[in-house]
Parts: structure tokens; sequence; C-alpha cells
């Protein structure tokens, strides 16, 4: 919906709307996830974009290390790879 015009999705109560249309459409409450399941699966997947995102830069900064020339400054990311 953001295509409408940015911001359109911050009207919208996308969690309660869904809920209300699963039930219009029979949806049996014990089939849906509880609001603290969502927060949970959510909180989940935020620790695993979290943890891909910093393994990444991780990642980034220890391919592009060897290509220095001096070694690393106190306090940089690059002294905390190396442990020097």
């Amino acid at each position: 919906m953001d295509a409408v015009g940015p911001g359109t999705n911050d009207n919208v109560a996308f969690d309660s709307g869904y809920r209300r249309l699963g039930e219009t459409l029979g949806v049996s409450v014990e089939d849906m996830a509880s609001v603290e399941e969502v927060e949970e699966k959510r909180q989940l997947r935020q620790e695993k974009e979290d943890a891909l995102m910093a393994l990444q830069v991780a990642q980034a900064a220890a391919d592009s290390y060897p290509n220095t020339t001096k070694a690393p400054e106190a306090g940089s990311p690059a002294e905390a790879l190396t442990g020097a």
C-alpha cells in the first residue's frame, strides 16, 4: 500500500484488521496466533536479522583488513577482529 503514497501503511492497523478479516471469513480463533505469539515471532525475526547484519559487517571488515598495511588502531573494529 505504500505504493499509493508514502506513509499510507501507517494509517492501517494491519494486525487487528487481519484478525477481524479472519474471523469474518470463519477462521477459528484457536487457529490464529495470539498477540503474544505474533510479538514473539517478530522479536525472533528481528534478532535473526540483527545477527545476520552483524555477521555481514564483520565479514566485510575481515575481507578488507588483509588489504591494510599497518597495525590496527587502538579501539578500532579491526583491532576487535584481530584481538590485538
